[in-house]
């Protein structure tokens, strides 16, 4: 509808827009030149093993809780430095690695 000539029109000025940003949270360990962050994204949690010298990404996956996403990383990083034969399992190695929290 257009405005008339006769009426006032209240016009109100929008507020600011807000700035979003995102808070990253998560956790890190290292162990035998192997470098873990198990980090929350979007609900979900992602962990990434990278070589603590070169820091490559060696490997990246996605789970539902920050412990499956910590296990994950100990399974990769046990397959990868012994070669799957070793008598150590990934719960205990989950259990002895120092995860430090981060926001």
């Amino acid at each position: 509808m257009a405005a008339c000539g006769t009426c006032s029109q209240n016009v109100f000025p929008l507020p600011p827009a807000a700035s979003l940003f995102q808070i990253r949270s998560g956790y890190r360990a290292q162990w035998n030149g192997l470098r873990f962050s198990v980090e929350c994204d979007a609900g979900d949690w992602t962990v990434r093993v990278q070589d603590s010298a070169t820091m490559q990404t060696l490997y990246t996956a996605r789970r539902p809780q920050p412990r499956a996403a910590q296990l994950a990383a100990a399974e990769f990083a046990l397959f990868q430095v012994f070669g799957g034969v070793t008598q150590v399992s990934p719960e205990r190695l989950v259990h002895q690695l120092n995860w430090q929290p981060y926001w």
